[in-house]
């Protein structure tokens, strides 16, 4: 299903072929598994793929149009000031995780994204439009919270904010004035297929299912502990793939092209249907490979587990694994 608003608009672009592949920077999360041997994006548009990603171009045809929506930036309020996307209302990662838990990292509960919605004047159904600037992480995050929640009417900047200033678009240091509150409704049907509890990983690894970590090298074999986690290492048996090797580094950040992806992602064979559960340190970086294993792969039943490293770390009782050289 693409996003209503874009279909009743008639605003998808046509992508244009040929694009030379962005050069890669050199950054530590940058690995093996992102491939050398292509150098073309797929002829086939991310954009055209998936009804939650849009390009600059369509974002600013959508603007033009007059149609509804919120245009949301998920970035820390001094980044916001600094400059951003004209219109854009400030959130941040810590707005969407629930603040009455042991550990950090776990989804908001129903009742407070019903309250910040509705403080950012979001109606029910109404498309809700956001970027950051890592590449799209906490929108990811963001896109799987709402999602589970049943509101589907989202869209991404593919490339985030990193993409609108790489093509030269305005911005704006002025903060956008809150609208007046609404009373935000979650669709009835929510979508628990992309959610993956506790209980859920615990019987998962004990059963050999494919458990899929998507963090840093460092984070995976322990000589990285980042602030929150309790303990070193990883889920015994996790095959690692790091959410980074999903986007292009360099001045855009957007997702990789088609080809790029199955490539990187072989390793998990060509069963589409296997059951897979993502991971990383708090759910983030592991919603957006959730999103590219679903959306853009055609895997149909990836779980993203919302406690993470985090969570799985807190219990002493729990296995753990690192790996010294």
């Amino acid at each position: 299903m693409r996003i209503s608003v874009l279909k009743s608009l008639g605003l998808l672009s046509p992508f244009a072929l040929g694009v030379i592949m962005m050069s890669c920077g050199n950054n530590s999360t940058q690995e093996e598994h992102q491939t050398d041997q292509i150098r073309e994006e797929s002829p086939v548009s991310i954009a055209e793929m998936s009804p939650y990603i849009i390009t600059v171009e369509e974002y600013n045809n959508m603007a033009k149009s007059g149609a509804a929506y919120t245009l949301i930036d998920l970035r820390k309020e001094d980044s916001y000031k600094k400059g951003h996307i004209p219109g854009a209302l400030q959130i941040w990662r810590n707005d969407i995780q629930n603040r009455d838990t042991l550990y950090g990292g776990l989804m908001a509960s129903k009742e407070q994204m019903t309250e910040l919605l509705g403080n950012l004047g979001v109606n029910k159904g109404e498309t809700i439009v956001v970027y950051d600037d890592r590449a799209n992480v906490d929108a990811m995050r963001l896109w799987w919270v709402l999602k589970c929640y049943g509101h589907n009417e989202l869209l991404m900047i593919d490339g985030g904010f990193k993409s609108w200033t790489a093509e030269g678009q305005l911005i704006d240091t002025m903060d956008t004035s809150l609208p007046d509150a609404v009373s935000f409704e979650f669709a009835e049907v929510e979508n628990w297929d992309l959610y993956a509890s506790l209980e859920d990983v615990k019987k998962a690894q004990e059963d050999g299912i494919l458990i899929l970590d998507t963090r840093s090298k460092e984070e995976y074999e322990g000589p990285n502990v980042k602030e929150g986690a309790f303990r070193a290492g990883h889920i015994p048996g996790a095959l690692r793939i790091d959410y980074a090797s999903n986007f292009y580094y360099g001045e855009s950040e957007k997702i990789r092209g088609l080809d790029e992806l199955q490539y990187i992602y072989q390793e998990l064979g060509d069963d589409k249907d296997r059951l897979i559960i993502t991971y990383c340190h708090s759910g983030v970086r592991s919603a957006f490979s959730t999103f590219v294993l679903t959306e853009l792969l055609g895997y149909t039943n990836v779980k993203n587990y919302d406690g993470s490293w985090t969570e799985w770390s807190y219990f002493e009782e729990l296995p753990a694994e690192t790996i010294v050289e």
